[in-house]
């Protein structure tokens, strides 16, 4: 099914006070990438215009700096012992956005949010899986396993692309409710033009300039692409006039291939090693005059404000 399914759209779930109160959301969360905490910044937005005074709880590798960003009290991922606590006293289970549910970084990471899930439902929650890519899985031993644990324990799911809702249906998952929207990091919105014009000035830029922005992250195989990326990105500027730089999406993770694109290039290449604020990102890749990434987000953020994009696949 397609249509504009939202948090709000959950909103009798939330608003039904009783004994159990509250809402917790689970992601990759803390781990450095602008994306996945694009992704809850825009979850917290919606919950807060649902009831600015409603319990939010996100799991997170680095709970600290995530009840610093966002404003929401947090829990480490990994402490099993305080989600069953929490779960006993919430409402509402969000699973997303982003792409969970896939084996190919990890099976681990795989079973973690199929187990966090199930016991949300088994302690009494609804469960929703919110802006959701969904695959591949590579190993088809976890297939019946998807299938189990979405068809018993999730109530509503949204996807943001149509592969995702097919790659469910070729699984078998036919108990939730489905319906394909958009990924949730579309609603958010850029920073203001100063704020922008700083930053850019902080790596040397001219805010008026002609930029080329390349974002990649590192994959089996990377290094025998690299001179690739290092190519185009010479062509940019010798025969385009246009100035390439490099954005790390994720800032732990995309620094390596960086370095191993700008090494092969004849252009230096500045690099903007990951703003920390959401809207900051967006105004920055507002900036570019054309955004390459392998990073889905960059893209995505580049599509939000109207900025020609090519994705690489990976």
């Amino acid at each position: 099914m397609r249509g504009t399914l939202k948090i709000s759209d959950s909103k009798a779930w939330i608003k039904d006070r009783g004994i159990k109160n509250g809402v917790v959301i689970c992601g990759a969360y803390g781990m450095g990438n602008s994306g996945d905490d694009a992704i809850l910044e825009a979850i917290v937005g919606e919950l807060r215009q649902i009831d600015p005074f409603l319990p939010v709880t996100a799991l997170s590798r680095r709970p600290k700096e995530t009840r610093e960003r966002f404003g929401v009290d947090s829990l480490h991922m990994f402490n099993v012992i305080g989600f069953h606590r929490l779960l006993k006293h919430t409402q509402l289970y969000l699973s997303g956005g982003g792409s969970l549910i896939q084996n190919v970084t990890s099976r681990r990471s795989l079973w973690y949010y199929l187990y966090t899930i199930s016991q949300a439902k088994k302690c009494g929650n609804h469960v929703m899986m919110y802006g959701c890519g969904i695959g591949p899985i590579a190993d088809k031993r976890d297939t019946a396993r998807v299938r189990r644990v979405l068809n018993r324990s999730v109530d509503v799911i949204t996807l943001r692309e149509s592969a995702s809702l097919r790659e469910l249906q070729r699984m078998g998952v036919t108990a939730p409710e489905m319906c394909v929207t958009s990924d949730p990091a579309l609603t958010l919105p850029a920073a203001s033009a100063d704020v922008v014009d700083a930053e850019l000035k902080k790596y040397g830029l001219a805010p008026g300039g002609s930029y080329i922005c390349f974002a990649v992250r590192s994959w089996t195989g990377f290094n025998e692409k690299a001179g690739a990326f290092a190519a185009a990105a010479d062509y940019a500027a010798e025969k385009l006039g246009l100035t390439p730089l490099f954005m790390l999406i994720n800032r732990e993770e995309d620094g390596p291939p960086t370095d191993a694109v700008s090494s092969r290039m004849r252009t230096k290449a500045p690099v903007i090693d990951g703003a920390r604020n959401s809207a900051l990102t967006i105004g920055l890749l507002a900036r570019m005059r054309v955004v390459v990434s392998m990073r889905l987000h960059g893209l995505i953020f580049a599509a939000s404000q109207g900025v020609p994009l090519v994705g690489v696949s990976y």
